[in-house]
């Protein structure tokens, strides 16, 4: 096994009124993963078709400049459509998706979920770790304010030893109704075990929504392979042919 990759991002989108669509990243093939992150006010979001929210709900930051930050998964159809993404009184809603490959394909590739409120408006943000128990997952970091801006360059200097090769995923935030925005970075996690708080620090003060979570990797068993398309019977785990 490997620690699941980022293989592209999607368009940010935001919208007021109707329905937010964010674009579906470059390169996603039936089975690839979808991780979706959206930020709005205190509007709770309706459902969104074919996607399965991260955690036991919306991380919300009624403190200051109000924020909610949900995330959803979802494994890619073959013909995969942007997600119609809508809200109750709705005042703005921003999101965007990032395609993972090499996810676990059974009933569910979370593993770990930790989320936290900070309440205290400053320009550093200290995102929950938590505890693997499965080797070889990607790390999620996100987080989440009110900030009424329009930016790509919010969120800066990603920072969490306990990981590898942490990179910056997202990076949005809009002007539009009261604002605000998301910053996402994902690091991995080979081994089994613990890994620490992520930190970022923010170009606005604000209060903040957080979120981390563990995305598990591809499962192999001898005589069954599976692949971001699907399960491969024609070969076990040292190359070798079954001839069917």
């Amino acid at each position: 096994m490997a620690v699941p990759t980022v293989y592209a991002v999607g368009t940010a989108a935001n919208a007021t009124t109707g329905a937010c669509t964010p674009g579906i990243p470059a390169g996603t093939v039936a089975g690839s993963g979808l991780i979706l992150f959206v930020e709005s006010a205190t509007d709770p979001l309706n459902t969104i078709s074919g996607y399965n929210r991260i955690g036991s709900g919306a991380v919300v930051q009624a403190t200051g400049l109000a924020t909610n930050l949900s995330a959803f998964w979802k494994r890619a159809s073959d013909s995969e459509a942007a997600p119609s993404i809508t809200a109750s009184l709705q005042d703005h809603l921003i999101a965007r998706i990032i395609g993972v490959s090499g996810i676990a394909l059974n009933s569910s590739p979370v593993h770990v979920v930790n989320t936290g409120a900070d309440n205290v408006s400053s320009t550093s943000a200290s995102i929950p770790g938590g505890t693997t128990t499965l080797a070889d997952c990607l790390i999620f970091a996100a987080v989440a304010t009110g900030v009424d801006t329009n930016s790509t360059a919010m969120a800066s200097a990603w920072t969490n030893a306990s990981l590898t090769s942490v990179t910056e995923q997202v990076d949005n935030w809009t002007l539009s109704g009261n604002g605000g925005g998301i910053g996402v970075a994902t690091g991995g996690k080979a081994t089994a075990g613990a890994y620490s708080a992520t930190t970022v620090t923010l170009a606005t003060a604000a209060t903040k929504a957080m979120m981390s979570f563990a995305i598990t990797a591809t499962e192999a068993v001898a005589g069954i392979v599976e692949t971001p398309q699907g399960v491969d019977r024609g070969r076990n785990l040292w190359g070798g042919g079954f001839g069917y």
